[in-house]
């Protein structure tokens, strides 16, 4: 018999949950606890927030770059990733990373869109070697 992925635990969590609500939840723990799984709670509870925002038709974006983005800019890539991946909403969690000089990369739904300088000069670089 195969072992179960987080993703599977997660389902199974959140259907239990919504069925049978407190009572669920503290045997859903238990289990974890019996199965030595309470040291991937984290990895875990992030496949039922991806179970929850697919459900609900939005998705968690991180955004980094070296200082804040306007406001106007983060609706602006909001609106063209909902439209990409057909979501109602993007959340953003933003990193500032002092190492980039410049741009932004995104890391949203197992994909990187990088618009950061350093990404840029490796694309033009690889075009003019080939």
């Amino acid at each position: 018999m195969r072992a179960a992925s987080y993703k599977e635990i997660a389902e199974a969590i959140l259907e239990s949950v919504e069925d049978g609500g407190k009572d669920a939840l503290i045997q859903a723990v238990l289990f974890l606890r019996r199965k030595g799984l309470l040291g991937e709670s984290d990895l875990i509870l992030s496949e039922m927030e991806k179970i929850e925002n697919g459900r609900e038709g939005k998705t968690t974006a991180d955004i980094f770059s070296p200082h804040p983005l306007p406001v106007r800019l983060k609706n602006k890539l909001a609106q063209a990733l909902a439209k990409r991946y057909s979501l109602r909403k993007i959340e953003w969690r933003e990193h500032l990373n002092s190492g980039l000089l410049g741009g932004f990369r995104i890391e949203t739904e197992g994909e990187v869109i990088d618009a950061t300088l350093k990404g840029k000069i490796k694309k033009l670089e690889a075009r003019l070697i080939s």
